[in-house]
């Protein structure tokens, strides 16, 4: 191994990470593939990927990850994860906002009407500045993650104001003088802290002092979120690993619905005892036995592709069996927002919510046996206004008046 670069060969391990709210993230091998190559350019990692698609999310698996690598026999518990750094993005934001903030107006009033204590704290520009989670990332001793999110938000100039941090990783505060007179710096403290950094007016990345020879701490893993409403400058792009996420398989999402949905459909499972429960479980089986062989009106195979594990109880097989089903179908209409990973998760979450999860998982198998026995695709509109909480689904006024039903038949037109 060169010496000059240990850290810098640093992997996150693609097995056990977990997103924002404590659940597994299930990472495709190359998404890990091109995080680690991120890690090992001391480049950022930019994640493309229609909204929805766990792009924000893959931030926290890889604090965790990252975490794993300097403690691996570390147990996750929420509430003590390791965070990423966030930088909020905004239509009005500016590179310096992701590096630090300056509190002028408060300076302005201490200077004005903070008597003499307030004039000479105003003497001292550090006293209103903070570190923002990029800047707090580039100065920490410790490599972190940073998560820029939605960059496409943000004006042009944006990105390619930051090349110079990103590439080097030191950053200027022009706000902070060179120097002050002998009689003011007298009256100031010697330091002035930001989130445990020392603010001075050129910040320059630290150096590991156990290393031999001396060399600067590797540069934080950036995470960069685009939705692709706007092509993003050229010279930002070269210094960034890219990656694209697909739409997951239905097996994938079968993995990620159980996932989310574990304890909500274990609940499912023991409400057999009542008469709804009793007439769940039979149209359960029945869904299980001859949905299945009679699914062919698709365009495609996925319905067909029954992805449950075997050992799962026969009513949460057949509602999530049935929810993919009938969300794989809506996402092949011709709406103009198209529902995601995100919407799936909230649909599944919502329908099992309250007393009348039975109820609602009634309704959601039916309609999935409905759509697999008709012998051409039904009509849209009749079969997802019908569904409970479909809200969750569908996000735009054109779209929900599609789905609304007619006076006169009009399926939606497959895209």
């Amino acid at each position: 191994m060169d010496a000059n670069e240990p850290e810098s060969l640093v992997e996150i391990d693609g097995h056990e990470l977990y997103g924002r709210e404590g659940q597994r993230y299930l990472a495709e091998p190359e998404l890990v593939a091109a995080a680690n190559a991120a890690l090992y350019l001391e480049m950022p990692l930019l994640l493309t990927g229609e909204p929805g698609c766990g792009k924000t999310h893959f931030a926290w698996a890889a604090a965790w990850g990252l975490h794993r690598t300097q403690a691996p026999d570390a147990m996750y518990q929420l509430e003590h994860a390791p965070q990423p750094l966030l930088c909020q993005v905004r239509s009005d934001s500016r590179a310096r906002d992701l590096l630090y903030s300056y509190d002028a107006v408060r300076r302005f009033g201490d200077a004005q009407h903070g008597g003499d204590a307030g004039k000479i704290r105003a003497a001292d520009a550090r006293q209103y500045i903070e570190l923002g989670g990029l800047g707090r990332a580039l100065m920490d001793t410790t490599r972190k993650v940073v998560l820029i999110d939605e960059i496409d938000k943000a004006p042009r100039d944006l990105p390619n104001d930051l090349l110079h941090e990103l590439d080097v990783g030191d950053f200027e505060i022009p706000e902070i003088p060179s120097s002050l007179p002998d009689d003011v710096m007298r009256h100031l403290p010697a330091t002035v802290e930001s989130h445990g950094i020392a603010l001075v007016r050129q910040l320059r990345r630290p150096v590991m002092r156990d290393a031999h020879p001396l060399r600067r701490v590797p540069k934080p893993l950036v995470i960069i979120t685009s939705n692709v409403e706007r092509q993003l400058p050229d010279a930002f792009l070269r210094r960034c690993v890219f990656f694209h996420i697909e739409f997951p398989d239905r097996t994938r999402l079968t993995a990620i619905l159980l996932d989310h949905l574990r304890g909500s459909v274990t609940r499912l499972n023991r409400s057999g005892g009542s008469a709804t429960g009793n007439e769940l479980r039979i149209v359960a089986q029945r869904f299980l036995q001859t949905a299945a062989p009679q699914l062919g009106h698709a365009s495609t195979q996925a319905f067909a592709q029954r992805s449950t594990p075997a050992s799962e109880p026969e009513i949460s097989r057949a509602f999530v069996e049935a929810l993919l089903d009938l969300f794989l179908r809506l996402r092949e209409l011709a709406l103009t927002k198209r529902p995601a990973t995100a919407e799936l998760i909230a649909w599944g979450k919502a329908l099992l919510a309250g007393q009348a999860a039975p109820t609602h998982a009634l309704a959601v198998i039916r309609a999935a046996q409905a759509m697999a026995e008709a012998k051409a695709p039904p009509d849209s509109a009749t079969l997802f206004s019908a569904l409970p909480q479909v809200g969750c689904l569908i996000k735009l006024r054109e779209d929900w008046e599609r789905l609304r039903p007619r006076a006169a038949s009009s399926p939606l037109i497959l895209a």
